[in-house]
C-alpha cells in the first residue's frame, strides 16, 4: 500500500485542520488597549476599567511579557481588595493564554478556578463564559462527553440572559462537537443557526469561522465542490478583516482539499501559505498540523525524505504540547510512509503505537485505519494469518460506522414525518369542525330572522286591519287603539335590537374563521420548511457527478423531484478501472418516496462497500434479498405496495463494455446508426411476485461518441395539459434521436423545455430523472 486511503487521509488531515471555535471575548485591538491603559494611569484602582482591560486581552498580547506583567499587577490589586470578580477574570485570562497556545491540559484547571469564583459570586455571564472555555478545551482534547456537558449548561444560561453573541459562540462549539462524533446533519444544522446570528450582528470574522466549519463538514461527507466554495468564501472574509489565524487555518483546509483532488501545485501553495502564518503566530499545535499535512502531501508526490522530515518535526511539536490527536494522526501518516518504502516492520511499530492513542481517544475512524495499515504491512510480509486478523477487525469497525449513522438518519426522518402527518390531520379536522359549526349557526340565525320577519309582517297587517275596522265602527276607541299600536312598536324595536346582536355575533364568527385560515397557512409553511430541510439532507447524500470524469467524455442530468424531496435518485461508485452507476425509482414520491430512496441508497452502499460486490447482477440480487429479509419480514405479502425499479450498470472504458442488470427498467443507447432500447427483468424489486430465477445481467459494447440514456418513468408518464395524453416511450425515443447530433447540454435543455411545454398547466405527476452519458 502506498499510504493511507483517500478517505482516511482526508479525515485525519481535516481533523488536524480543526474547526474554528471562536472564544467568547471580543477581539481586542492594540489601540483600544493603549487607550484603556492611559486611562488607568489616572485611575489605577478603577475596578470597572481593570475588568474592561482583562476582557480586551487577546493574542498576540496574551502570553507576552507585557500581558503577563499586566495580569500580575492586577492580581496583586485584586488580592489586596479581595475583589472576587477580578480574581476570576485573571484566572480566566491565564486559561485563555494556555488555550491560545494550544496547551489545553494546562488551560482547564485555570478555567475551573475561574468558574468556581464565578459561581461563588453568582455572576451568570462569567459562569457561561468559563463553561464555554472548558467545553472548547475538552473538544480540542477529543473528550466529547465532557465537552457536551459543559457547552449545554453554557447554552442554557445564555438563553436565559438572551445574550445572542455568546449564544452563537456556544452553538459554534456544539456544532464542532457534533462534527467530531460523526453527527454531520446536527453539525450543519447547528452551524447554520450560528451563521444566522453572526449575519444579524454583522460579525465578519464570526461569519468566516462558521463558513469554514460548514465547509469542513461538507468535505468530511466527500462533497468537494461545496466544500471548496465555502472555504474560498471564508478566506475572502478573513483577508477582508486581516485575520491571520483564520487565513492560516482556511488556507490549510484549501490545501488539503486540493491535495485530495490531486492538484498538488495548488495544494502546496496554500499549505506553505498556512505554514508561514503559523510560524508568525507561534502556535505549536497549528504549526504541527500544517507540517503533518505537508508531510502527507510530499508522500503522495513521491518525495519520501522530505515527507519523513516534515512528519517527524510535526510529531515533535505534538509531543511537546501533549496533543494525543496530533500524535495519533502523525503516526498513521508515518506508518503509511513506511509501507510506501516497503519497510513493513517499521510500519507495524508505528501503527501499533497509533492504535494505542486511538483507543485512548476512542476514535473509531483511527482504529479502522490502524487496522488497515497493520493488515497491509503483514500482507507485504506474506504473513497471511496476522493480515487476515487485522483485515477482519478493519471490516468490523467499518460496518459499525456505516450502520449506526444510517439507522440514526432513518429514525430521525421517520419520527419527523409521522409527527408532521399527525399535526396536519388534527389541523384539518379542527378546520372542518369549525366550518360545520359556523354553517349551523348561520342557518339558525337565518331561521330566526325569517320567523321575526313573518311575525312582524302578520302583526303589521293585523294592526292596520283592526285600526281601519275600529275607525269605522268605534271612533270612540281611537285612543285605546293608538296605545296598542305604541305597544307593538316597542316590541318591534326590541326585535330590531335582537337582530343587531345577531349581526354582531356573525361578525365575530367571521373573525374566528379568518384566524383559523391564518393558523392553517402557518402550519402549511412549517410543513414546507421541514420538507425543504429533508431535501437538504437527501441532496447531501447524492454522489458527486465529478466522479464520472475519466470514465465518460461528458454527462448531463435532468433531475426534478415532484414534491421537493424525491423517490428517484442516481448513484455512482468507482471500482478499479470500471465505474458502477445506477438510476433508481422508488415507489411513490415526496416524503414517502424519500424514505424508500434512503433505504435503497444504503442497500447500494452495503452491496458494493460492505459486501464488496462489483457485478450488476450481484448488486441487484443483494438488494432484492435485503428487501425480502429485512424490510418486509413482518408484513403480509398481499399488503406490500412498496418497492423499487432500477438499472445498475458497470462501464469499463478500456474494454468499452457496458454490463447491466435491473428490475422493471430500461435504458437507451444512442448511436450514429440509430437508437436502441435495452430492457431488464420485468419484476419490480419488493413486489413479492413469485420469481424462480435471480436477476441476470447482460453485456453490450459501446463506441466513442455513443450516448447512454438512463431514465425513470416520471418523464414518460407525464400527462399534457390539454388532451390528457402521456409522452410515452415511443415519443421519448424520438426526442432522444432528434437531438442526438446536438451537444449533450443542449440535448438535456431540449428535453427539459419539451417537458415544461408538454405539461402546460397540468401538475407534475411523478419525480423525473433523465441521465445522459457520452462515451
Amino acid at each position: 500500500m502506498k499510504g493511507l486511503t483517500a478517505s482516511i487521509a482526508k479525515q485525519i488531515i481535516v481533523l488536524l485542520s480543526g474547526l474554528l471555535l471562536q472564544l467568547p471575548t471580543a477581539i481586542g485591538q492594540s489601540a483600544k488597549i493603549d487607550s484603556l491603559l492611559n486611562r488607568l494611569h489616572t485611575a489605577p484602582t478603577d475596578t470597572a476599567l481593570i475588568i474592561d482591560i482583562l476582557n480586551s486581552l487577546n493574542p498576540p498580547l496574551l502570553g507576552s511579557t507585557r500581558g503577563d506583567s499586566l495580569i500580575s499587577s492586577f492580581q496583586v490589586l485584586a488580592q489586596s481588595k479581595k475583589h472576587k470578580k477580578i480574581q476570576g477574570l485573571i484566572e480566566q485570562t491565564k486559561g485563555r493564554t494556555f488555550h491560545a497556545k494550544g496547551e489545553f491540559e494546562q488551560a482547564i484547571p485555570r478555567f475551573n478556578a475561574a468558574l468556581k469564583t464565578a459561581r461563588s459570586i453568582e455572576n451568570s455571564t462569567l459562569i457561561a463564559a468559563n463553561l464555554q472555555y472548558i467545553a472548547s478545551s475538552y473538544f480540542n482534547l477529543n473528550k466529547s462527553d465532557s465537552a457536551i456537558a459543559y457547552i449545554n449548561e453554557a447554552i442554557g444560561i445564555n438563553k436565559q440572559l438572551n445574550d445572542l453573541k455568546r449564544l452563537s459562540v456556544c452553538y459554534n462549539t456544539l456544532g464542532g462537537i457534533y462534527w467530531s462524533t460523526g453527527n454531520y446533519a446536527k453539525a450543519v444544522e447547528t452551524f447554520y443557526e450560528t451563521l444566522r446570528i453572526k449575519e444579524q450582528q454583522k460579525d465578519t470574522i464570526g461569519m468566516a469561522n462558521i463558513t469554514n466549519n460548514i465547509g469542513i463538514v461538507f468535505e468530511t461527507q466527500n462533497n468537494t465542490q461545496q466544500a471548496i466554495d465555502l472555504y474560498l468564501k471564508a478566506l475572502e472574509l478573513y483577508e477582508k478583516a486581516n485575520h491571520l489565524k483564520g487565513i492560516g487555518l482556511t488556507s490549510n483546509n484549501i490545501g488539503i482539499l486540493y491535495k485530495n483532488t490531486k492538484d498538488y501545485s495548488k495544494a502546496l501553495k496554500f499549505l506553505n501559505k498556512s505554514l508561514e502564518i503559523d510560524k508568525k503566530l507561534g502556535n505549536k499545535n497549528e504549526l504541527g498540523k500544517t507540517l503533518n499535512n505537508i508531510g502527507e502531501l510530499q508522500r503522495e508526490m513521491g518525495n519520501y525524505p522530505q515527507s519523513e522530515e516534515s512528519l517527524l518535526e510535526a510529531y515533535a511539536l505534538f509531543e511537546e504540547t501533549q496533543n494525543i490527536n496530533g500524535k495519533a494522526a502523525t503516526l498513521i501518516n508515518l506508518g503509511a510512509l513506511a509501507n510506501s518504502n516497503a519497510n513493513h516492520t517499521k510500519a507495524q511499530t508505528l501503527f501499533s503505537k497509533a492504535l494505542t492513542f486511538a483507543e485512548q481517544s476512542n476514535n473509531p475512524e483511527w482504529k479502522k485505519e490502524c487496522y488497515k495499515g497493520l493488515y497491509t504491512s503483514f500482507k507485504g510480509q506474506n504473513n497471511q494469518t496476522s493480515a487476515l486478523k487485522y483485515h477482519e477487525r478493519y471490516m468490523q469497525v467499518s460496518d459499525s460506522l456505516k450502520n449506526i449513522e444510517s439507522l440514526k438518519i432513518q429514525d430521525e426522518l421517520k419520527v419527523q414525518y409521522e409527527s408532521e402527518k399527525k399535526e396536519q390531520a388534527i389541523t384539518l379536522l379542527n378546520q372542518q369542525k369549525a366550518l360545520d359549526t359556523l354553517k349551523i349557526r348561520r342557518q339558525h340565525t337565518l331561521n330566526i330572522f325569517l320567523l321575526i320577519a313573518s311575525v312582524l309582517l302578520i302583526t303589521s297587517i293585523s294592526i292596520i286591519y283592526i285600526s281601519l275596522v275600529n275607525k269605522r265602527k268605534h271612533n270612540k276607541n281611537l285612543l285605546l287603539k293608538n296605545a296598542e299600536i305604541s305597544q307593538q312598536k316597542e316590541e318591534i324595536e326590541t326585535q330590531r335590537d335582537l337582530l343587531e346582536d345577531l349581526n354582531n355575533e356573525l361578525g365575530q364568527q367571521n373573525e374566528e374563521i379568518l384566524a383559523q385560515r391564518d393558523y392553517i397557512e402557518n402550519q402549511n409553511n412549517r410543513l414546507k420548511e421541514s420538507i425543504k430541510y429533508a431535501f437538504r439532507i437527501q441532496k447531501a447524500l447524492l454522489p458527486d457527478l465529478n466522479l464520472l470524469k475519466g470514465f465518460f467524455a461528458n454527462q448531463q442530468i435532468l433531475f426534478k423531484p415532484k414534491d421537493i424531496v424525491s423517490g428517484d435518485f442516481y448513484w455512482i461508485y468507482p471500482h478499479g478501472e470500471s465505474i458502477l452507476f445506477a438510476a433508481v425509482d422508488c415507489t411513490g414520491h415526496g416524503v414517502a418516496g424519500a424514505f424508500m430512496s434512503l433505504l435503497a441508497y444504503d442497500m447500494l452502499k452495503n452491496a458494493t462497500i460492505a459486501k464488496g460486490l462489483s457485478n450488476p447482477e450481484d448488486i441487484v440480487n443483494s438488494i432484492n434479498n435485503d428487501i425480502d429479509k429485512n424490510l418486509y419480514i413482518n408484513t403480509d405479502p398481499y399488503d406490500i405496495k412498496d418497492g423499487m425499479d432500477l438499472v445498475v450498470c458497470c462501464f469499463n472504458p478500456k474494454l468499452r463494455t457496458l454490463e447491466y442488470c435491473g428490475a422493471h427498467s430500461s435504458f437507451a443507447v444512442i448511436r450514429s446508426t440509430g437508437i436502441e432500447t435495452y430492457k431488464t427483468d420485468r419484476y419490480t424489486i419488493g413486489s413479492r411476485i413469485a420469481k424462480e430465477t435471480p436477476y441476470k445481467q447482460e453485456s453490450i459494447n459501446v463506441l466513442p461518441g455513443d450516448r447512454i440514456a438512463l431514465f425513470t418513468d416520471g418523464y414518460i408518464d407525464q400527462i399534457d395539459g390539454q388532451q390528457g395524453k402521456k409522452i410515452g416511450i415511443a415519443q421519448f425515443r424520438g426526442l432522444l434521436q432528434k437531438t442526438a447530433s446536438q451537444p449533450l447540454h443542449q440535448q438535456k435543455e431540449f428535453l427539459e423545455h419539451f417537458l415544461y411545454d408538454w405539461r402546460g398547466d397540468y401538475e407534475q405527476i411523478d419525480d423525473v430523472l433523465v441521465w445522459l452519458l457520452e462515451v
